[in-house]
């Protein structure tokens, strides 16, 4: 398929980028943040339309290729996310667990993009397939979770036909209105707000956390009432729905605030489930560097958390996430210690449990 081309691994490079990069037929715009360096292309990456590849010297490596679609490449973002996904899982030396798939982010203003990341021990094997008038732009990467916030940068620097080179600025008042439509009975509305939201990006978190946090303390204030506000269990769930997208490591506090939410929240209120759902989906989309403040939490009183906390590291994978689910085969909690079972059969590791 067209966005299985081949793969730049970490190595050594000589010739430094420049500011930018355009390219003809299939032209696009980079601007490189400082810390990149361009490596010549391969053989095999320019037979497979590379265009340009590049390393941040041992955290990161990244290339782009572009050119039409192959045939039997899905148009659908989501057939191609499935694609990418059994690609990642089977194809990739030394992957850990399932791939994780975003089809909701759009990367300079295209909403037809398919991405897929895959834990490898330390780091993370990526492929973003990207259909723009015609042309399919693939954007593949490795990272260690040193170069991870250096790597988002350089994706959200990369510009499309058409699109202005600098990152549209979003005003506060922009973003406060985004916030407030995600409320509206109109569910268009909920999804312009969405996307102005997720295209906003880092700009967007501080007023986004803010959101949560009222939302948070609002259901808190609910349950000590013994009562369960539906309405504002759900615009938690929109909101963290987004913290998600953004694949911000600040995010992660707030997110297992809504997990805690969420099960303390289960007797009153279907929703719960929904929020529960959404807050551990958001969690497996930051990736390996949310495992540490996940682990620390592990000790908690509450088996409904431990177990959601479960799923997430055995979504999330990786060495950390593995140590972890090995502990958790132990854990007095029968629902745990399932998950813990389950994740050993998808990472192909043993645990002990405890006679039940």
């Amino acid at each position: 398929m067209g966005f299985l081309r081949g793969l730049l691994r970490i190595g050594n490079t000589t010739t430094r980028q420049p500011a930018g990069n355009s390219d003809n037929p299939h032209e696009f715009f980079l601007a490189i943040p400082p810390g990149w360096v361009r490596k010549p292309l391969t053989s095999s990456l320019k037979a497979a339309g590379g265009r340009i590849a590049l390393i941040l010297p041992g955290r990161a490596s990244f290339n782009i290729s572009s050119g039409p679609p192959d045939q039997q490449t899905p148009h659908d973002k989501c057939e191609r996310a499935e694609e990418m996904k059994r690609f990642l899982r089977h194809g990739v030396p030394g992957s850990l667990g399932e791939a994780i798939v975003d089809v909701v982010t759009p990367i300079s203003g295209e909403e037809n993009v398919a991405r897929a990341d895959i834990a490898m021990g330390r780091g993370v094997h990526g492929m973003i397939s990207i259909i723009h008038r015609g042309t399919e732009y693939v954007l593949q990467y490795e990272f260690l979770e040193s170069g991870r916030s250096q790597l988002e940068s350089l994706i959200r620097a990369f510009r499309l036909p058409g699109v202005e080179e600098d990152s549209p600025r979003f005003d506060l008042s922009t973003l406060a209105d985004a916030i407030a439509q995600l409320d509206s009975q109109d569910p268009n509305a909920r999804d312009r707000a969405r996307n102005v939201l997720t295209a906003a990006g880092p700009q967007a978190l501080p007023i986004l956390l803010s959101s949560v946090n009222a939302c948070n303390q609002a259901i808190m204030s609910g349950l000590a009432a013994g009562s369960g506000d539906k309405r504002e269990i759900l615009a938690l769930v929109r909101r963290v729905e987004i913290l998600g997208d953004l694949r911000d490591i600040r995010a992660v506090p707030a997110l297992l605030n809504a997990v805690g939410d969420a099960a303390g929240a289960q007797a009153v209120s279907d929703e719960a489930r929904i929020l529960l759902q959404s807050a551990k989906a958001a969690l497996i989309k930051l990736g390996p560097p949310a495992a540490p403040a996940i682990i620390k939490v592990l000790d908690t009183p509450s088996a409904i958390i431990r177990c959601a906390l479960a799923d997430v590291l055995t979504g999330i994978g990786g060495l950390e996430a593995i140590n972890a689910l090995r502990h958790l085969a132990d854990d007095p909690d029968a629902a745990v210690r399932d998950v813990a079972n389950r994740a050993s059969s998808s990472f192909e590791f043993s645990i002990r449990r405890q006679d039940s």
